[in-house]
């Protein structure tokens, strides 16, 4: 089933084509509305649908402006056109972005019917010609270099020394500056290879060959690293590449849940400045998808965002499997994964003698030592557990002490996590309220003054406010138009100015739509 958003601005047209047309019958549902461009954009942005019918002619932002922001954010929608505008320009501008269909209004129920057959017909076409497994597995077979994949596999898996000749030979960017590596996990398990191989070949149509990114299969997970060399000033254009980064991969994750219909996990690595240590990298991708346990509404993983900007890559420092599981168990674990990644420390078919002994429960004390600093934890608490520990030769006793600080340390990061986006969400409102009347301030302005990604920050403020940002930022602008119509006898058009709406009549209609009356209306009540 397809799903569908209707804009127009006439109510009568919206309920006609409802009623009239069984829209089910064809293949498709009817999952939202809106009578303008710019409250379309809203819809469209927290419904993500796969078809757009819209009218061009239209208040506040005409269709076409609608479709160019609509191709910006979810280039996969198809758009169909109902115009009662037969225009050449209009039809020149709507080929130009890629609109399906363009139908002059009144269209006729058989007319409309016939389009929705001819739409499920290509849509159902695309999703087969991307997913038709022997296609997929003949181009994987031949068009992609095993060696190639096996040394970048190896790479990222902490070999690079043994493979950094061949990495020339093959022109890897050993030579890039800024690395980030993603990993790409379908959430599905039915058909992991089939569902791997479709991303793989939604990849290549989405990206081109000048696109600086190395990709790789690997452990049922897709992995791609995208790499930048370096121009000029290096903390600017390494923010660019995050950015840029970041919306190309939310722009291929909706590729692929539109052709493959596969939802993915999708983790992503903090900068890294050299091709050696693209195993951190790795790592960082691998830890930040398992915060899909705390982030449920989100998808996309940025370990920028979900880790303390000064966290030590543990896994750097101690090459050791079994202290990062301890690691990962304390940061997202219970406290039965915790109990159980430390005996696999001590119990790991290595014999320990008590000399060997001390020297690894002092590794392992010092990494968690480093853990609680990296969340700014107070250690005083922890210092006598440490300072016995240390002390201590009988392997059930360290055991013991190590489950008490792992499990204490397990609840201070969530308590801590929970706090920081309870104080990220307020820092949010306080930045809506600093830059309301700026009529540019938007979700990008606002994720590039906190430095998160747009995927995290839409996840966390729409989790802890119950509201989407957009929806909150047209409250505060009309709580603010009620103020000012209380207080200062101005114009409908300066008041909209001077709470950030760019069009006057396009602030009349939130403000009715919140408050339930016009501003003129709601003036004259004031009034009495």
């Amino acid at each position: 089933m397809y799903s569908i958003i209707l804009v127009d601005d006439e109510s009568r047209v919206r309920d006609s084509m409802k009623e009239q047309i069984p829209w089910n019958k064809y293949g498709f549902s009817i999952i939202g509305e809106a009578e303008n461009g710019l409250e379309a954009l809203d819809v469209i942005e927290e419904k993500s649908p796969d078809v757009v019918i819209t009218d061009i002619k239209m208040p506040y932002l005409d269709g076409l402006e609608l479709i160019k922001e609509i191709r910006k954010n979810l280039p996969t929608t198809t758009i169909i056109i109902l115009s009662g505008h037969d225009e050449f320009s209009f039809a020149q501008s709507a080929i130009k972005l890629n609109v399906t269909e363009y139908v002059l209004k009144p269209v006729s129920k058989k007319d409309m019917v016939e389009i929705l057959i001819r739409l499920k017909k290509t849509l159902d076409n695309e999703i087969a010609l991307r997913t038709d497994k022997k296609r997929l597995e003949e181009k994987y077979n031949n068009l992609i270099p095993a060696m190639k994949e096996r040394i970048i596999n190896e790479v990222y898996f902490g070999n690079f020394t043994d493979y950094i000749e061949q990495a020339k030979d093959y022109n890897f960017p050993i030579d890039s500056n800024f690395f980030i590596t993603s990993v790409i996990e379908p959430q599905s398990a039915d058909d992991i290879k089939l569902d791997l191989l479709t991303i793989k070949d939604i990849f290549r149509n989405f990206f081109d060959s000048k696109s600086q990114i190395i990709q790789s299969i690997n452990k049922n997970t897709m992995i791609l690293t995208f790499y930048y060399y370096q121009k000029g000033q290096e903390e600017l254009e390494k923010h660019l590449f995050i950015k840029r980064t970041l919306k190309k991969i939310e722009e291929l994750d909706q590729y692929i849940k539109f052709y493959s219909k596969t939802k993915c996990n999708i983790g992503v690595s903090k900068v890294v400045y050299s091709f050696k240590d693209l195993d951190i990298a790795y790592r960082q991708s691998i830890n930040a998808i398992n915060y899909k346990i705390y982030y449920k509404d989100q998808n996309i993983f940025y370990i920028g965002d979900l880790e303390p900007k000064k966290s030590i890559e543990t896994s750097n420092i101690n090459q050791d499997n079994y202290i990062d599981d301890l690691i990962t168990a304390i940061k997202l674990g219970t406290e039965e994964e915790i109990k159980k990644a430390i005996n696999s420390l001590f119990y790991n078919n290595k014999n320990y003698n008590p000399l060997e002994l001390e020297a690894y429960t002092l590794k392992i004390i010092s990494m968690l030592t480093n853990l609680a600093l990296s969340y700014n934890l107070n250690l005083s608490k922890y210092s006598t557990l440490i300072n016995k520990i240390s002390q201590i030769n009988t392997l059930n006793v360290i055991i013991s002490s190590l489950n008490d600080i792992s499990i204490s340390l397990n609840k201070k990061i969530q308590e801590k996590r929970e706090s920081s986006n309870i104080k990220f969400v307020e820092v949010a409102k306080k930045l809506i309220e600093q830059n309301y009347m700026d009529t540019n301030f938007n979700l990008d302005m606002i994720c590039d003054m906190l430095g998160v990604s747009n995927a995290y920050f839409s996840s966390t403020f729409k989790k802890e406010t119950k509201t989407a940002f957009t929806k909150a930022l047209t409250k505060v602008r009309i709580q603010h138009a009620k103020a000012l119509i209380e207080s200062e006898n101005l114009k409908t058009y300066q008041i909209a100015d001077k709470v950030g709406f760019s069009d006057s009549n396009y602030f009349s209609f939130c403000f009715k739509k919140i408050t339930g009356d016009s501003p003129s209306v709601y003036k004259q009540k004031m009034k009495k």
